[in-house]
């Protein structure tokens, strides 16, 4: 009888805990400058004082593809015993910018909320185009076009000089003057 009296105290216990427990968001929008750090806040009551040891926050981006990504946000654990779960975000990228669901779980009891992060200003290229790729390396290309038909068009005339009929020394070299200077 006193295990029945325990166990039926402990489930109102638990499901008091469960009923008070919610989780808020003071800006469901955050609009961050490309490159700047970005702290995403959600905020949750317990209806008494905080047990750390029995919180859990994630902060989990929503994609539509199923492609891996890595979590870029991280917990920051100073403000959870008083009912703030902050996240960082360190130089906001592009593909940062989406929905997220904030998750916390309190001992058996959970909620979670959505922010949306908005990624604003001049986003720099990646690579910056140089003289070297619109120049230098389309002109190699072609010199090298070149260099390969000198050395084949020479290679064709040398055959058809050896393969003739007339093999003597003056006749090879009277035509060996010719083909150079025709190169």
């Amino acid at each position: 009888m006193i295990f029945l009296l325990l166990m039926l105290s402990l489930e109102l216990q638990l499901h008091q805990t469960a009923a008070l427990f919610t989780v808020t968001v003071p800006k469901e929008l955050y609009i961050i400058e490309h490159g700047s750090n970005a702290t995403l806040e959600c905020n949750f009551d317990t209806g008494s004082h905080v047990n750390l040891g029995a919180i859990t926050a994630s902060l989990q981006k929503v994609e539509n593809d199923t492609s891996p990504h890595r979590e870029r946000a991280t917990l920051l654990e100073e403000q959870l015993s008083l009912g703030k779960a902050l996240f960082h975000i360190p130089q906001v990228q592009v593909r940062d910018e989406g929905q997220y669901q904030c998750i916390i779980i309190y001992g058996v009891a959970w909620d979670y909320k959505y922010l949306t992060l908005k990624v604003k200003g001049q986003i720099e290229p990646r690579t910056h185009p140089t003289w070297l790729l619109h120049i230098f390396i389309p002109s190699c290309i072609i010199a090298f076009i070149f260099i390969a038909t000198v050395i084949a068009l020479r290679k064709q005339l040398c055959q058809k000089l050896y393969s003739s009929k007339d093999t003597t020394k003056r006749s090879v070299t009277t035509k060996k003057r010719e083909v150079n200077s025709a190169i």
